[in-house]
């Protein structure tokens, strides 16, 4: 299910490519992504330039929310689905719908759902996502995602869980 809701005025939603984005929006991508706290925004610069979608979220000018789909991360996958993470076998060359994040002062507005719809909306196949946030939960569990196997320790010490969606 998609969110048919408009959204508020003043935000829109579009993708993107992070190498026609200035060095001033890269840097407000990666401080939202940061402030997320879910992201290794180290690891995030690195695999930006090489997402296969990028979706940005603005208010006005402003960029205050962004997604991706990642590139093929074969040896993130069999990590994901080891016996110490989800335990749930799924095939390592999924896509992974990541870094859907909105800055702080512009969350509970349903936003992230925009941005998952967006990159939905141009993407043909099987994906896998894992999140500890409740309302990611939500928001991956109306758009056909489905969660399975466990639930394992995160880096932040929270619990994350697999989310996969078939083509």
């Amino acid at each position: 299910m998609t969110d048919n809701r408009k959204l508020p005025d003043g935000y829109g939603v579009a993708d993107a490519s992070w190498r026609d984005l200035t060095k001033d929006q890269q840097q407000t991508v990666l401080k939202i992504l940061g402030d997320g706290k879910a992201v290794d925004v180290a690891s995030a610069k690195v695999e930006l330039p090489h997402v296969t979608a990028l979706v940005l979220l603005r208010h006005h000018d402003a960029i205050v929310g962004v997604g991706t789909i990642k590139p093929e991360r074969v040896w993130y996958a069999k990590d994901v689905q080891s016996a110490k993470k989800s335990g749930h076998p799924f095939d390592p060359k999924t896509l992974e719908l990541g870094y859907v994040v909105v800055a702080q002062d512009h969350q509970d507005k349903k936003l992230s759902s925009h941005i998952a719809d967006a990159l939905l909306a141009g993407h043909k196949g099987a994906l896998f996502a894992t999140t500890d946030k409740e309302k990611m939960k939500s928001a991956l569990g109306h758009r056909g995602f489905v969660q399975h196997g466990n639930e394992w320790k995160g880096r932040n010490g929270t619990k994350l869980s697999l989310w996969l969606r078939e083509s």
